[in-house]
């Protein structure tokens, strides 16, 4: 289903969010605990940050994810934000406002997040395996974060831009099985696995994607585009094969596309991915807005990513 950039929001919540983002400019990016003051419509809330906790270790290193609590987590959603290729944190409005409407919100950097497009599909896949490995190690991670406080059966909603929307699509799409189907297609001859995570138990069923500005022509090949069906079958048809099996795996997710007119990541190949998804039997629906390679504004992220958060 496509809908364009036309969602009503009330005056006092846009209001709410361009203060948030405004305060943000002058947080503290030190790492440990810090409180923040983030005030709701209703009331005064307190919200707590940890900043470079150790979800996984791989090659390269630890990886590190930022964790933003609300003042009350126990029923709290999980939303997990997945940085842009090279990028290592979110924007500061996006990560304030979903706090302040309640959800416990996770920034993962992910294993190999700088690869370029070819260096993801190479060696048979070796980077988009440490990449999936790594956002099942965060997804794990979360939950045992929200367990902590009581809520042991969140929602889960991944978001991202650009290769992080991707990612976050290839993740949701296997869900609770990611960690399985990487390890056969490893038993077939792939890729190895190469992330180690600090939480080795607990699930990676996601309930929703919202995917911004995605290449999902590399991580679900289901369709052609720059580096999608075609060009993967012509370089490693067993990687396409692979890729393209995530469709069907975990029916009742909850898939939104959000996506510039001018992105040069064509808005037809988005097009083209939500209605192979929708003729798949998921609930999909892709949201249009005027500008180009970019995370769209709060007016129409904020409505998108809390519409799903409901089970």
């Amino acid at each position: 289903m496509l809908r364009p950039y036309s969602l009503p929001l009330v005056a006092s919540f846009i209001l709410v969010v361009l203060l948030l983002a405004a305060c943000s400019d002058g947080a503290d990016d030190s790492v440990g605990t810090t409180l923040a003051s983030t005030t709701t419509v209703e009331d005064q809330a307190v919200a707590m940050t940890e900043k470079d906790l150790v979800y996984a270790t791989w090659a390269e290193g630890a990886l590190t994810l930022d964790m933003h609590a609300p003042a009350k987590p126990a029923d709290a959603p999980i939303v997990i934000y997945l940085p842009r290729r090279g990028g290592d944190t979110a924007p500061p409005w996006i990560v304030a406002g979903l706090v302040d409407e309640g959800a416990f919100v996770f920034v993962v950097r992910y294993a190999a997040s700088n690869s370029s497009p070819e260096q993801l599909l190479a060696d048979h896949g070796a980077d988009a395996g440490a990449q999936a490995e790594s956002i099942a190690c965060g997804i794990n991670y979360a939950r045992t974060q929200a367990s902590k406080s009581g809520n042991n059966d969140p929602v889960v909603v991944l978001t991202g831009f650009s290769n992080g929307g991707a990612l976050g699509a290839h993740t949701a799409l296997f869900g609770s099985t990611l960690e399985a189907q990487w390890d056969e297609y490893a038993a077939e001859g792939g890729p190895p696995r190469q992330v180690e995570c600090e939480v080795t138990d607990g699930s990676t069923h996601v309930d929703a994607v919202v995917d911004m500005g995605g290449d999902n022509d590399m991580w679900v090949p289901i369709y052609d585009g720059k580096y999608g069906r075609a060009y993967q079958q012509e370089r490693d048809p067993e990687l396409q094969e692979f890729l393209s099996s995530s469709i069907g795996v975990n029916p009742d997710l909850k898939v939104r596309l959000i996506h510039g007119t001018s992105d040069y990541i064509p808005v037809e190949d988005a097009a083209e991915f939500a209605a192979l998804l929708s003729d798949a039997g998921y609930d999909v629906e892709l949201v249009t807005f005027d500008g180009g390679h970019e995370i769209a504004p709060p007016e129409l992220v904020f409505p998108t990513v809390m519409e799903v958060v409901d089970r």
